[in-house]
């Protein structure tokens, strides 16, 4: 279902067609009146909805919800099997980029994700720190045993031919969202959607990143609900160039406060822990600004204290990550593929950012919401 929801009363008319329509989706202008964006997810949560809201600038909104979890239309993951010298038909695998793990992760999957949707076989290419992954071996690797007709670096999904001649198939690296896209300028590389909820595509990125050594992940407290914040200062490892091509990747603390109000609202009734996963050297820094502008909510914080820093305890928060509730993040692909091994009650992520007086504001976001998850 499709539908345009106008006038006074916004929230009435939306709980309706929630609590009548299993699965929907609508478009709607913000009115004078701020929408209580908590309620509504709330609404979505009590009748068991999963899906997404996506505020942008223009204060328009998209909400779209489904009551069913996905379904996949695959089975199985094929492997290339070959012999030295010997003929192969086509193949996909991945072009890397000079970004830091979580955009060679990103672009990984985008290469797996093309792979598992056409049935091709996927080869794998090394890079820095995937030896922490089982994906350092579990994928065939790209060697030049392999022996193709073609090499294509895809700009468009239509040169892939699974009639033509062996051909190997390099996918890429693109950010997720538009804006993130329109922002690298002559950007001229392919977009297509992953589904990243697809259960069988789910279930292998589990197994590619799961952690070949043992990882100490952080104590969560019990009987609360518990909210992973990822703050990404670029300390020592971005340039000024990063910021301004990627200012989603470092959003100001105002976005973090906006997003914890806003689960703090949905989750009134419940005690709720806050952790600051970061890579900054004074984490604590982070933690009091915080603190200090959510004064009106019962917000317990913490984060790590001592050994901080750029690449330090990077598979820890990683895996810590996955123990939250809910997660409020950055467009880090470090964060952002964290948030798509498991079914969080809310994922926060900004979309779009506009420049005020030389700083960039986040004025557009999306919140993934999920009943799934039994909240204490």
């Amino acid at each position: 279902m499709h539908a345009m929801v106008d006038g006074q009363d916004q929230l009435s008319t939306l709980k309706q067609l929630i609590k009548e329509t299993p699965s929907g989706s609508v478009a709607f202008h913000l009115s004078s009146d701020p929408l209580p964006m908590e309620e509504l997810i709330q609404e979505l949560l009590t009748n068991g909805h999963r899906g997404k809201i996506e505020i942008e600038p223009s204060q328009e909104v998209v909400l779209t919800w489904h009551s069913e979890p996905p379904s996949s239309l695959h089975s199985v993951f094929s492997l290339p099997k070959c012999a030295k010298g010997v003929q192969t038909k086509s193949a996909v695998t991945y072009a890397l980029n000079q970004g830091r793990l979580g955009d060679k992760l990103l672009v990984y999957f985008h290469a797996k994700w093309i792979a598992y949707q056409y049935n091709l076989p996927f080869l794998y290419t090394p890079f820095d720190q995937a030896e922490l992954f089982h994906l350092s071996i579990r994928d065939q690797e790209l060697s030049s045993d392999f022996q193709f007709e073609n090499v294509v670096r895809i700009g468009h999904l239509d040169q892939i031919d699974l009639f033509g001649p062996a051909t190997l198939y390099a996918i890429p690296f693109f950010p997720e969202t538009l804006f993130m896209r329109e922002m690298r300028r002559r950007f001229d590389r392919p977009y297509f959607r992953v589904d990243w909820t697809d259960p069988q595509f789910r279930k292998e990125m589990i197994a590619c990143l799961t952690p070949r050594e043992k990882v100490k992940t952080i104590k969560l407290p019990s009987n609360c609900m518990t909210v992973g914040v990822h703050v990404r200062r670029g300390e020592g490892v971005d340039g000024e160039a990063v910021f301004q091509t990627f200012p989603l990747k470092f959003p100001n603390d105002a976005y973090y406060v906006r997003q914890l109000e806003t689960i703090a609202k949905i989750f009134k009734d419940k005690s709720i822990y806050v952790h600051v996963f970061t890579d900054v050297l004074h984490p604590l820094q982070i933690v009091e600004a915080l603190k200090s502008k959510l004064r009106g909510y019962p917000l317990k914080f913490g984060c790590r204290i001592l050994g901080n820093g750029p690449g330090v305890h990077i598979l820890d928060d990683f895996c810590s990550m996955q123990k939250c509730d809910c997660l409020i993040i950055s467009q880090s692909n470090f964060s952002l593929l964290a948030s798509k091994l498991r079914d969080y009650a809310i994922v926060i992520m900004p979309t779009h950012a506009t420049q005020i007086n030389g700083q960039y504001e986040i004025d557009g976001i999306e919140i993934a919401f999920n009943p799934a998850l039994k909240t204490p």
